[in-house]
């Protein structure tokens, strides 16, 4: 007897979402890196599925959803944000190795790529620079002694 033909990566998302009782939009216009999960909607949007890496950020975007630390800002987790936006995206695709067909080396440089962006987003920022007087309007010097 054959064993049953393994699901496309489309069929796969669909039968993960459905098993946890989320929702998978594939939207025919959206580019991949716009998806997002509504997380008060148990919901996805994302590009069709049409290949591997976006296989891999719709189930990155369902782990957002499932994933036990994939929403820690909105379960009210408070913190450092960017420390729980890192923590969040590490869990979702965490979650997406996890439940995927297949890891492959492609899906693997997406995922750390995305992970690199987290962080450098989160880099400490060059110190700012001195404020600046106002500007004074037309030229013209504002007499503050009325609301001294």
């Amino acid at each position: 007897m054959a064993s049953p033909p393994k699901p496309t990566w489309q069929e796969h998302a669909h039968h993960l979402a459905l098993a946890f009782q989320k929702r998978l939009i594939e939207v025919p216009h959206m580019k991949p890196e716009e998806a997002c999960a509504l997380i008060g909607l148990d919901t996805v949007y994302c590009a069709p599925i049409t290949e591997r890496l976006t296989y891999a950020i719709a189930l990155h975007e369902l782990g957002h959803l499932i994933a036990p630390s994939g929403a820690l800002r909105v379960a009210g987790v408070s913190g450092n944000l960017d420390n729980l936006r890192r923590d969040e995206e590490d869990a979702a695709w965490a979650w997406a190795r996890q439940h995927a067909l297949e890891w492959t080396a492609d899906m693997d440089a997406l995922a750390q790529w995305a992970e690199g962006t987290y962080r450098a987003a989160a880099a400490p920022a060059a110190p700012a620079a001195a404020p600046a007087d106002p500007p004074k309007p037309f030229g013209q010097q504002i007499d503050w002694s009325e609301w001294e």
